[in-house]
């Protein structure tokens, strides 16, 4: 035993808002574009877990998506963003591709991440939006109401 609380760091749900720093900054590599989080102040410490869970979920699905699958290979930067306002969660990824160079087929996959992702933020009772921006790129937004129906606020 190790003597630590039920407190400490190692007993902290794996998938909350404070991985998603490792989860951006080990994202890209070489050959990704980089990744850079913008977390606002507005973003509460202590949300619901479910939330938390739901909103790295999503930014981990979109990275994924946005970039190798659904983007453009000439994207040179994915930004991900997290602000709190009138009790709702903000979470965007957005990349700065211009939609000119498609990535082959082969490494743009296939699959229903999207799809699954839409699902978990409808579940909570969010919305959910994933398509290309209007000056290029592609972005995936998730809206997740941080208390109310479909949310427990004391997981």
């Amino acid at each position: 035993m190790s003597g630590r609380g039920p407190e400490s760091a190692d007993r902290r749900p794996t998938g909350d808002l404070t991985a998603l720093a490792d989860l951006v900054e080990g994202f890209g590599g070489a050959l990704g574009p980089k990744a850079v989080l913008r977390r606002d102040t507005s973003v509460l410490v202590e949300l619901p877990h479910e939330v938390q869970a739901a909103a790295h979920r999503v930014v981990q699905e979109a990275l994924t998506n946005v970039v190798r699958r659904h983007a453009a290979a000439d994207a040179a930067e994915v930004a991900v963003g997290l602000a709190y306002e009138d009790g709702t969660l903000q979470v965007t990824v957005r990349d700065n591709g211009r939609g000119g160079t498609q990535l082959p087929l082969a490494v743009r996959g296939g699959g229903f991440g999207l799809v699954g992702l839409a699902e978990r933020v409808s579940a909570l009772g969010g919305e959910p939006r994933t398509g290309p921006r209007p000056d290029g790129g592609w972005e995936v937004v998730a809206l997740l109401p941080a208390a109310g129906p479909g949310v427990n606020a004391y997981a």
